[in-house]
C-alpha cells in the first residue's frame, strides 16, 4: 500500500528535482532569506556539560553559568 502512495511521489519530486536543478541555488537561496528575515532574535549556543557525577547533557549557554 505504501508503495502506491510513495511511488508516485517520489516519482514526482525526483521529476522536479531535475528539472529544477539549475535554478536549485537561486530556490535555496531565496528560501534561506526568508527564513532568515523572520527570526529576529537569534538563538542562544548550546553546549555540553558534564554535571558533579560525569553525566552528559546539552544546555543553552544561559543555563550553564
Amino acid at each position: 500500500m505504501f508503495a502506491r502512495v510513495l511511488g508516485p511521489f517520489l516519482a514526482i519530486v525526483g521529476a522536479a528535482v531535475v528539472a529544477r536543478a539549475p535554478q536549485m541555488s537561486t530556490l535555496l537561496s531565496e528560501f534561506e532569506a526568508v527564513w532568515a528575515g523572520c527570526s529576529h532574535t537569534p538563538l542562544p549556543p548550546i553546549r555540553r556539560i558534564r554535571d558533579s557525577q560525569g553525566i552528559q547533557s546539552w544546555f543553552t549557554a544561559s543555563r550553564v553559568r
